[in-house]
């Protein structure tokens, strides 16, 4: 088995990526920058466009029973393309609730397609040390995030878009992370490109990490819970930790940053509602 090079100051992270893409580089030293904008629709060369100024907004824990989320996918699991993730379940719960949110508070949101962007720990798929975060985009109608609490084969639609989405970067990393560099090379200021993010939802899952697991000495010990600053922010999520076993009911909890007034319609929200703790 070949060893990680140690890292030097001569021996960096720009010079031990193109190394360990030289594999994967040359199949693509033909393919246009527009070719490779299309493989990746969450890059953009267009200026973002002039934004209003941002209504108040705040954040807040959401707590989602895990039986809640189980006893759901049982009934998912017959009829999705593949049986889901609890972490594609609850992201597939909070873009559908987000969006029907804004709808309600705003009739325009019905016109337009809704964005959601998930964040993918690159590490995980490619034994690289460095840090390597990609971004993945689901695409989807308002009309497909339906308030029928007994419409499974809407959620059905919004959890396969959510695991096809980032289902190419997961299984096919090195060919995705290679595309992604040589657009950057391609584009030849990196400062021409951007996120193509003008709205929708933004998740980034910090699940999976051991936080609570972590001993932290004498006098300290174990976290007690996990939370992230507050920041104000329209349409991002981040999933917390998750606290497993200790005898009691596990519960999912997800910092939500909204507009004010769209967080408060989100609390109305019949499907929602029906899934949070008391």
């Amino acid at each position: 088995m070949s060893q990680r090079p140690t890292p030097t100051l001569a021996n960096n992270q720009r010079t031990l990526l193109p190394q360990s893409l030289s594999t994967s580089i040359p199949a693509l030293s033909k393919t246009p920058l527009s070719s490779l904008l299309t493989l990746h629709p969450e890059f953009t060369t267009t200026s973002r466009p002039p934004q209003p100024l941002l209504p108040p907004c705040t954040t807040k824990v959401l707590q989602t029973p895990l039986s809640q989320l189980t006893a759901l996918k049982t009934r998912l699991t017959t009829h999705t393309h593949s049986k889901p993730t609890t972490n594609t379940l609850l992201t597939a719960l909070l873009w559908s609730a987000v969006t029907r949110a804004r709808r309600h508070r705003n009739p325009d949101h019905q016109q337009h397609t809704t964005r959601l962007m998930t964040a993918v720990d690159g590490r995980r798929h490619l034994d690289y040390w460095g840090n390597l975060v990609w971004h993945c985009v689901a695409e989807l109608p308002p009309s497909f995030f339906s308030p029928d609490t007994s419409d499974l084969a809407s959620l059905e639609a919004v959890c396969d878009a959510v695991a096809a989405s980032t289902a190419r970067a997961r299984e096919e990393g090195w060919a995705h992370f290679a595309e992604t560099h040589c657009l950057v090379e391609r584009a030849g200021d990196y400062r021409r490109l951007r996120y193509a993010w003008d709205g929708g939802l933004f998740v980034s899952s910090w699940a999976n990490m051991g936080v609570y697991g972590v001993e932290f000495g004498a006098g300290l010990g174990r976290p007690e819970a996990v939370r992230v600053r507050h920041r104000a922010g329209d349409g991002f999520c981040v999933i917390l930790p998750r606290r497993r076993g200790g005898g009691e009911e596990e519960v999912l909890e997800a910092v939500l940053g909204l507009r004010e007034d769209h967080l408060e319609a989100l609390g109305r929200d019949d499907v929602w509602r029906g899934l949070q703790c008391c």
